[in-house]
């Protein structure tokens, strides 16, 4: 059995990503699907820019949130990330990432986490027609589930099936 996978009886381990953690839309969603969790997941967060309110909301509801940077510009960044991902070992990845971010979800595939989901939350990456901009393309090719809370949203490239 890898590290990721889930021991019998054991909780199923999950870490979201944000970019930031300030008060907005994506950040409150995040929030409140963290915090309203069934106890049979163990939850934590990974958010590489600027702490908010929402970080210190997380922490007060005793959501372990991990601080190690991220940044498209530093190579070290991204491999010291995919090491990071694989002591935390989760069985799922869940990237709450948006427009520029996404070396999350290619650093948890690298890290081996069996389970990647991606959340669409606006229709902004559709702009120019029918085609997904470049970081989305690249993000689906690394995710196996996509959320969305849109029913405009759906993604034109296919994603693999999964199940938890």
């Amino acid at each position: 059995m890898s590290g990721a996978e889930k021991a019998e009886g054991s909780k199923i381990r999950i870490l979201y990503y944000v970019p930031q953690l300030h008060t907005g839309g994506t950040e409150v969603q995040l929030f409140h699907l963290v915090t309203g969790l069934s106890s049979r997941f163990e939850a934590s967060v990974w958010c590489p820019g600027p702490w908010g309110p929402i970080g210190e909301r997380l922490v007060a509801h005793r959501v372990p949130v991990h601080r190690f940077p991220l940044a498209s510009r530093n190579p070290h960044t991204f491999v010291a990330a995919v090491q990071h991902l694989r002591r935390l070992k989760p069985l799922i990845f869940h990237s709450f990432g948006y427009g520029a971010h996404w070396l999350d979800i290619v650093a948890a595939r690298l890290a081996g986490i069996p389970l990647r989901v991606t959340s669409r939350r606006n229709v902004r990456h559709w702009k120019g027609g029918d085609r997904l901009n470049l970081t989305e393309r690249i993000r689906n090719q690394f995710t196996d589930v996509v959320v969305s809370n849109l029913s405009l949203i759906h993604i034109s490239e296919p994603t693999r099936q999964a199940e938890i």
